[in-house]
This record gives C-alpha cells, sequence and structure tokens, in this order.
C-alpha cells in the first residue's frame, strides 16, 4: 500500500527526531522529552498533521517539533490546575492519567520503518483503541487513585482534610492504582529486541494488557464517586464522552457547588470502609490453563450468588482484549465480589477457579484479621508484644559453640 502524504510527514518527523537523538547535541533532560514526545507522535500521528507540514515547511528542527508536541499536551493535561480551554478534568483537583502510557513500547514504533510502524499501530488499535493525547485515552481521575507518590490537592485535598487524613499521604491510602506498575518499568515502556511487525506486537500487546488491567480497577473503584460528581452537575456518560465546553462548564459548577467535598468525602468514606478487602490475584498457570487474568476482590465474597457470576465471566472466552471505550461505559461501580477480566480464551478446570476464589478469601480474612488488630492496638485495647531490646537471644547453634568451648576449657584445666 503506497505511503500517504500523512505517512511521509510523520516519516519525515520521525527520522529527524532519531538523528537528533543520535546527535547527542542536547542536555540532560532532553533524553526524556524525545521518549516522551516521539511516543505521541507515533502513537497519534493525525492529530500534528497541520503541524508536521508547516515544521517541514519552515524547516523547523526535531527540537522545536517535539516542544510543540509538548506544549499541546500541556493544555489537554492542564497540570497547573488553571482549567485550560482544552483540560480533560472535571475537578482542577484531578490529575490527567494516560489509560496506555505514551511510552507503551519503548522506541518500538519508531526503530521500524513507515509502513510497519503503520500495520502494526492499525493492528494495535483495532484490538485496544486509539492512545496518546486523544479523548479516549486521557482519563481524570482522583490522584488519591493515580500513583503511591500522589499529594491530593483543591477539593479532595479538602475531602481528606475533612475525614482527618493529610492530604499529602493521598498516594498511601489503601485505594486501587492505576500505576501499580511504574511507566518507566520494561512491562509498560520495554522496547522489543527485533525490528518486524511480529516483533513489535509481541512486545506491545502484553504490555497494554497489564495497563488495561491496572487502569481499569483503578476506574471501577473511583466510578461511584466520579458518576455521583457528574449527576450532580447535571450531566451524563464518562468524562472522555464529554466536549471541552462541557467539561469547562461542569468544573466551574463542581467547583462553585458547596456540595462538591460532601460527595467526594462521603464516595471516599465508602471506598475506604471497603478498601481492606481487596485481594488482587493475577494468575499465571500456564499453557492450556489460565493464560493470564486479574481478579480485584472488593469487600465480602461469601455472595454465592456473585460467586458464581464471577466463576461464570472468569470460564467465557473473549476474542479480544475490550478497548478502553467499553471498558468505561462498564466501569459502573464495584461489585461485592470481585472483576474478572481475563486477557486470552480461558479454558480452566472449575477446580481451578474455584482454588483462585478460595485463595482470594484466604487472603482477606488473613487481611482484615492483621488489620483489626492493628486496629485494637491502636485503640489501647491490646498491647503489641514488643521484644525487650536489653535481652540477649541465645540461638541453638550459639549454644552448642557455648558448650564446646565450656568442654574445651575443662579438659585444658586438667
Amino acid at each position: 500500500m503506497p505511503l500517504t502524504e500523512l505517512d511521509k510527514l510523520e516519516e519525515w518527523a520521525v527520522n529527524l527526531i532519531n538523528d537528533y537523538e543520535t546527535s547527542g547535541d542536547f542536555g540532560r533532560s532532553e533524553p526524556k522529552r524525545i521518549n516522551r514526545f516521539s511516543g505521541e507522535l507515533v502513537a497519534n500521528p493525525e492529530a500534528y498533521g497541520e503541524l508536521l507540514d508547516m515544521a517541514r515547511s519552515q524547516d523547523m528542527s526535531a527540537k522545536e517539533i517535539l516542544s510543540s508536541i509538548r506544549s499541546i499536551e500541556n493544555q489537554l493535561l492542564d497540570e497547573a490546575s488553571r482549567g485550560t480551554k482544552t483540560s480533560r478534568k472535571q475537578l482542577l483537583s484531578d490529575v490527567i492519567h494516560h489509560f496506555y502510557a505514551q511510552r507503551t513500547g519503548g522506541d518500538t514504533l519508531r526503530r521500524l520503518g513507515q509502513a510497519d510502524r503503520k500495520e502494526v499501530r492499525n493492528i494495535l488499535r483495532e484490538q485496544f483503541g486509539k492512545w496518546g493525547n486523544v479523548n479516549d485515552n486521557l482519563i481524570t481521575l482522583f490522584r488519591s487513585w493515580h500513583g503511591n507518590w500522589e499529594k491530593a490537592k483543591g477539593l479532595e485535598a479538602q475531602a481528606l482534610l475533612e475525614m482527618g487524613i493529610d492530604p499529602d499521604e493521598a498516594g498511601k491510602l489503601p485505594t486501587i492504582k492505576a500505576h501499580q506498575t511504574s511507566a518507566s518499568s520494561p512491562l509498560i515502556s520495554g522496547t522489543a529486541k527485533g525490528d518486524t511487525v511480529p516483533d513489535a506486537l509481541e512486545t506491545i500487546i502484553p504490555q497494554m494488557e497489564l495497563q488495561q488491567r491496572e487502569t481499569s480497577a483503578a476506574i471501577e473503584q473511583a466510578q461511584p464517586i466520579r458518576d455521583a460528581l457528574t449527576e450532580h452537575a447535571g450531566g451524563t456518560g464518562n468524562t472522555t464522552a464529554m466536549s471541552h465546553a462541557e467539561l469547562a462548564r461542569q468544573r466551574a459548577y463542581l467547583q462553585a457547588s458547596p456540595e462538591t467535598p460532601n460527595l467526594l468525602r462521603r464516595g471516599m468514606q465508602a471506598v475506604l470502609e471497603n478498601s481492606k478487602g481487596v485481594a488482587r490475584i493475577t494468575p499465571r498457570i500456564g499453557p492450556g490453563l489460565i493464560i493470564g487474568g486479574s481478579l480485584a476482590a472488593v469487600g465480602a465474597l461469601s455472595d454465592v450468588s456473585a460467586s458464581a457470576t464471577g466463576t461464570q465471566q472468569l470460564l467465557k472466552p473473549q476474542s479480544k482484549p475490550k478497548t478502553t471505550a467499553s471498558l468505561l461505559d462498564v466501569a459502573s461501580g464495584v461489585t461485592g465480589l470481585a472483576t474478572l477480566t481475563p486477557l486470552a480464551p480461558v479454558a480452566a478446570p472449575m477446580s481451578v477457579v474455584l482454588g483462585l476464589t478460595g485463595g482470594a478469601m484466604r487472603t482477606r480474612i488473613q487481611r482484615d484479621e492483621r488489620l483489626e488488630r492493628d486496629a485494637a492496638i491502636m485503640a489501647g485495647d491490646i498491647q503489641p508484644v514488643q521484644p525487650d531490646p536489653y535481652q540477649t537471644t541465645i540461638t541453638k547453634p550459639t549454644k552448642r559453640r557455648m558448650g564446646r568451648q565450656a568442654a574445651k576449657r575443662r579438659q585444658e584445666a586438667y
């Protein structure tokens, strides 16, 4: 298939960026920008057609192209929380999370020739949907659900303060984090060793599946709070489907409404009360059994009918992973049992599935016992057993050695 004009522009820009990287003529912080924004370009070249056309006609440098892409992204992500015209945030205190990271696949796509790059991208889009800075891939997320390093801001921080929680500890709350795996991990941003279409797909597909599981779990747990905010602002549907204008309207309403912190507080309290029952299992049993999957058990696992539903879902084959949009459509709240998202058609014996469910129940019971004991210690009902720092503990090997030394001394005395 002949290359389109957009293909030729993309090829020109990627080659320019690759040459710039090879030159090494830049500062210490530039490699990170090269990686991130070249990843954005090859994930979403359609968004930059006009920019690339202008760049080529004006003989712009690779650094200038990357800087322009960064400027466009800054407006979408609104990291300064100013409510930019194209901000994808519902609350100014939110963070915009990429469902699939721009660095997915590392440098795999830009190391391919243009025809192969386009083929791989089309296959991935067919299976997972578009990624990069497109609405479907930009998730407005509470910081408490983003990563363990996060500190809450604005209305989210206010809600946590009213709950007696330090906003700076938001990332340490027992919520399901979208970034369970670091974006810098090879599991997400590793580059394929080969330079063929199969090599690229073999590397990137598992990376996208991992992100799909982790981000979906975070979205699902926080979704009831998000739905309550949307309803309060007179909106409907998922934020990814909303226009910039609708998000701006809701953002202004929610920022001004005195009820917003109350909705946040009540929703977060409900999640935190149930979060002690969270148990995550990612089975890897082997060929012919469960190839891949995740189980996020939230709350009680004693509901037999829910257990049966979850088991049937696990055994139900799927032709391909769901796209971001379809995952958001079904993320309407947290069930009493679990969310089971197989990554491949499953053919597991019922005993295996029940064994996994039983393992989750045991994990939850043990965790609940630990948490209850910790709470009792904090309340002063029981005292933790602490070793005496001045007491010397003598192990059996030490005793035997001391015995031999005493016998030797007795022999020498004779």
